[in-house]
């Protein structure tokens, strides 16, 4: 007989990963009323990087379609799910830094430390209460996170300019 390998979700923390999407749509909103481009343009372009609002909205409409699907999936796959809280955590870091790069609160600065880093230890420690998160699985997790940051790092500087 065939065992169910699904997390059972009578006592799953996994909801907590639906508060995520939501975060991450506030997070948009602040760095476009913001203007995080013509900001971040001024670090990227003395390196010949093109930043475009056309780059902004395909990025963050791929990463919120990954927020949606960590959450749909939770705990069933949680080295995916998990990686999720990772990019934000990431993304709160590289906010903070910028802005003392800039000298100025970067866009994004505020719901990257507010809301970002908050949620996301939450999630984790959710995680390893339903004992999902186990500390080797965390280093594998954050791995993955990095890796799917490179990735889209890639796509947009060693992509043509105006190509999405």
């Amino acid at each position: 007989m065939m065992q169910n390998t699904f997390h059972n979700h009578s006592n799953s923390h996994d909801y907590i990963l639906w508060l995520l999407p939501a975060a991450f749509a506030a997070h948009v909103f602040e760095e476009y009323t913001l203007g995080f481009i013509p900001i971040m343009q001024t670090i990227a372009a003395p390196h010949g990087i093109v930043l475009s609002w056309q780059d902004f909205f395909v990025v963050n409409i791929v990463v919120l379609v990954w927020g949606f699907c960590s959450a749909a999936i939770g705990w069933r796959l949680p080295v995916f799910s998990l990686t999720f809280p990772g990019m934000m955590i990431i993304n709160a870091v590289v906010h903070i830094v910028s802005s003392f790069i800039i000298g100025k609160p970067s866009p994004g600065v505020i719901t990257g430390t507010v809301l970002y880093i908050p949620l996301s230890i939450w999630v984790y420690r959710a995680a390893r209460a339903d004992m999902i998160l186990k500390k080797n699985s965390l280093y594998f997790v954050f791995g993955l996170t990095i890796l799917f940051h490179l990735f889209a790092a890639g796509l947009i500087l060693l992509r043509p300019n105006n190509i999405f």
